[in-house]
């Protein structure tokens, strides 16, 4: 179980490690970028929709934990 318990704060740790020094880098080159840049939402019968970017990285950023947290609970459980 300690092995477990380590493997996922080393994990969560270099996860956070980058993402924190991806912001560190992006503040000073580009200050954060713009919040507001519409990202483009392709939808059926050729109509398409704007998404503001800032709820756009926040539904990825939530898929890409519940998908990794998906994948760390199955390795794990077959222990």
């Amino acid at each position: 179980m300690s092995k477990f318990i380590a493997i996922l704060m080393s994990t969560v740790l270099i996860i956070i490690g980058s993402a924190l020094f991806s912001i560190l880098l992006g503040v000073m080159f580009d200050r954060l970028g713009a919040w507001n840049y519409p990202v483009l939402i392709y939808e059926a019968n050729e109509s398409f929709n704007f998404m503001p970017m800032l709820l756009f990285i926040a539904l990825s950023a939530s898929l890409f934990l519940w998908c990794f947290y998906s994948v760390i609970l199955y390795c794990f459980s077959f222990q």
